[in-house]
């Protein structure tokens, strides 16, 4: 048990990562067990959102200082050295097979081409949704989105508006 995971995914090593905020970067067996703390973050910085890139030792996620999720870093952290790199700046970032990244900033999502080999931003971050709604209780850098190897789904921040109508509806390029 934890309390309040931040974004958590499932890692391809049947573990799950998850933010604790001030706390850092945990993770635990899919099957149960006791968390493990493998990324703390300084003080007054927040994590938020991780996830294992491909080859398992290094784990994308959103810092912040001071719950300032709008000016918040997209970052990658080597579990072999203790490296951090900045990558972008935004929130609630995704890595996607087709060697993008996925990301909010400000109700847009936008996607940027990125080798996990490399840690290398590749292109110029392109809008692919816009009114996303993010979390505004200032404690997350959520977005409300997730993506697959086919599909991005998201919610509009007009959804959010209190007595609107939510149907779901798929649309293909």
């Amino acid at each position: 048990a934890t309390a309040e995971p931040w974004g958590p995914s499932w890692g391809p090593d049947d573990t799950i990562l998850y933010g604790q905020g001030s706390t850092g970067v945990w993770k635990i067996p899919a099957s149960g067990g006791v968390p493990e703390n493998i990324i703390e973050v300084g003080e007054r910085q927040f994590a938020y959102g991780p996830q294992m890139l491909p080859g398992g030792r290094k784990v994308l996620f959103t810092l912040a200082q001071d719950l300032e999720w709008d000016d918040a870093e997209i970052v990658v952290h080597s579990l072999d050295t203790g490296a951090r790199q900045v990558l972008v700046r935004g929130t609630d970032a995704r890595y996607v097979q087709s060697g993008h990244l996925v990301y909010a900033s400000s109700g847009t999502l936008l996607a940027v081409g990125f080798d996990p080999d490399t840690l290398k931003i590749t292109g110029v971050p392109v809008p692919v949704a816009q009114n996303v709604a993010q979390s505004n209780l200032g404690r997350t850098g959520a977005a409300h989105f997730g993506v697959s190897r086919d599909a991005l789904v998201y919610v509009p921040a007009s959804a959010l508006a209190p007595q609107s109508q939510r149907t779901l509806v798929w649309v293909d390029r």
